[in-house]
């Protein structure tokens, strides 16, 4: 299984129309518009082509170990032959590799379609010089081919497309002959009792009767057939009813695009285990290599958790494109594969987690993805420590870029205290764009240090992307400091609960945690109830007082120190302006 994420336009549909039309079963048609555009060009040159190659290798039965060669003998080094490359310097010394190449043909005036075995696999720099042999046919390709699902796949279509799963599985129920006989028999006798009791069919009989009338040389003989009389012919009028729990049954066509679509894929299960069995009971071989693209469309959230455990039961190889992070959340963290749009270009990542602790698997895969999935998604990652940040932020952020952060495909994550080496960890190997808005404690920022230097092979001091905030404040402290008390003062006024004179009036003189009395007398003390209270009410205060602060008049004021620098380094870095056109 593998699960290609990434953002809209990042290239995987892209990959997945390749890749069919490279190997697809009922190969689509390539046209001039699948030949690559350079940017303001309108047309592309005569001989610009475009060209896919596939590499296959020989695994064991788990296929999670490539193996060093086919099996003498086997079904493949029947299939492949001289396609078989041998590189004996190579370990992994068998492939096949596959090309595909779409360009224009002078004798023909028109693009065509040649495939090749290739007799060596190249670094992707000196890829396209690869020395090829004729003789990659539709035979060779058969039993790889893929089966390639859209995200407009729709059971009701298949029922009526004649090129569709279901339409190949029902086109032969497999009964035997004595069977069909006695089945056929029945719907001859069923059509001939249906006419006679019907007058309506009577009396339209009667009329088509006289087609013959100056047109043919012997009597026609016209029947009326309100049932299939043929078993094939009936199959096609196959309906499939569903119900809800206490509800009428209706026919799928009738229900919501959620239940079309998952019934369209558990089609295709069925479609590919029954293949597999086939091939099996005929001692042949099939390797069943399906694509689906977005397989949790239309489906509410607990749907599309279901509908990834339908697909793991697929037998075969199974490639999947999705936008669900509840789908790229349950994947297997090799699985993934990130597409990420660089100008003109797609590249694409997967995660090496050799170097990946045990510790840090676990809390990526049942803690980070379970609850922050969306992060695969993101152009850019913004780490800090707790939630007062997680709730200020991107309130501080919309008034800086006057558009909500979600528009800006950036995510604001704590990281649930200090632990920052799982999300710098996954942004390093997935090549996405991280900045860490830190505390300014020492014990923090040693931790902070030791991750950056284990997870990215940077150190602490090189990175212009972390920004501390300065005399070991924490976000609360920096925040008082910037000058903006009043504002602060206004906020927890306003906000039920955490008045600030309330609550001088029951705190001072009270021993906090530790023993400490607090004082909160003349206008220092004033500021250290005003933290002593933004600490308690965190997640109350959070909200109002960043919004407080980031409405001030004064846009020099607006935006504390550390988050302004934090901005204007994110804005340099993604071609942003500030909102109102200030610097």
């Amino acid at each position: 299984l593998t699960v290609l994420v990434g953002a809209n336009n990042s290239g995987k549909t892209s990959f997945l129309d390749a890749l069919y039309a490279a190997i697809g079963s009922g190969r689509r048609t390539l046209t001039k518009e699948d030949i690559y555009l350079k940017k303001n060009e309108t047309q592309a040159p005569l001989d610009r082509m475009s060209v896919i190659d596939i590499l296959v290798r020989p695994c064991n039965d788990n296929n999670r170990e490539l193996l060093g060669s086919f099996p003498p003998g086997s079904f493949w080094t029947g299939v492949w032959g001289d396609g078989i490359t041998q590189n004996k310097d190579d370990p992994l010394r068998d492939f096949v590799g596959i090309r595909t190449v779409f360009a224009w043909n002078v004798s023909q005036s028109e693009y065509r379609i040649e495939r090749k075995f290739l007799k060596q696999w190249n670094q992707f720099p000196d890829w396209l010089v690869a020395d090829v042999q004729e003789g990659a046919t539709s035979r060779h390709l058969e039993p790889i081919a893929l089966y390639y699902m859209d995200a407009q796949r729709d059971i009701e279509e298949d029922m009526h497309n004649s090129s569709s799963f279901w339409r190949r599985l029902v086109s032969d129920l497999g009964l035997p002959q004595d069977s069909v006989d006695k089945f056929e028999k029945i719907l001859t006798d069923l059509n001939k009792q249906v006419v006679e009791d019907s007058s309506v069919l009577k009396h339209i009989h009667g009329h088509l009767v006289s087609i013959n009338t100056g047109q043919l040389t012997e009597r026609a003989n016209i029947n009326i057939a309100p049932v299939a009389r043929d078993l094939r012919d009936l199959a096609k009028g196959i309906d499939i009813h569903f119900a809800t729990t206490d509800a009428q049954s209706f026919p799928l066509a009738k229900h919501g695009m959620g239940t079309r679509s998952f019934a369209s894929i558990l089609v295709f299960r069925a479609h590919a285990s029954w293949k597999k069995s086939q091939s099996e009971s005929n001692h042949a071989k099939v390797h069943t290599f399906l694509a689906i693209e977005e397989p949790e469309a239309h489906l509410h959230p607990q749907a599309q958790r279901s509908v990834f455990s339908q697909i793991k039961k697929i037998p075969g190889q199974r490639i999947i494109s999705t936008h669900s992070h509840y789908f790229a959340s349950q994947s297997r963290l090799e699985d993934l594969r990130l597409f990420q749009k660089m100008g003109s270009h797609s590249e694409v990542s997967k995660l090496d987690i050799s170097s990946l602790p045990s510790e840090a698997r676990r809390k990526l895969e049942q803690q980070i993805f379970q609850t922050r999935g969306d992060i695969l998604f993101c152009r850019a990652l913004i780490l800090f420590e707790g939630p007062t940040e997680e709730l200020s932020l991107p309130v501080f952020a919309q008034a800086y870029w006057g558009v909500n952060i979600h528009e800006l495909g950036f995510n604001f994550v704590p990281v649930g205290g200090t632990d920052y080496y799982p999300f710098l960890w996954l942004a390093k190997n997935f090549g996405i764009q991280w900045y860490v808005f830190s505390d300014g404690e020492q014990t923090t920022i040693d931790k902070l240090s030791k991750h950056i230097e284990i997870a990215t092979n940077n150190s602490f001091s090189s990175c212009d992307n972390v920004f501390v905030l300065q005399n070991h404040h924490n976000f609360e402290q920096f925040l008082i400091d910037q000058g903006c008390f009043s504002e602060i003062e206004n906020a927890m006024n306003a906000t039920p609960g955490c008045n600030l004179d309330e609550f001088i009036k029951e705190h001072h003189g009270q021993k906090k945690r530790g023993g400490t009395v607090r004082n909160y007398q003349g206008e220092e003390g004033r500021k250290v109830a005003a933290l002593d209270a933004m600490l308690q009410h965190k997640t109350d205060l959070a909200i109002p007082v960043a919004t407080a602060i980031a409405s001030i008049e004064d846009p020099n004021r607006r935006f504390p120190k550390t988050i302004l620098e934090l901005f204007k380094k994110i804005s340099t870095d993604f071609g942003l302006e500030r909102a109102g056109g200030v610097s």
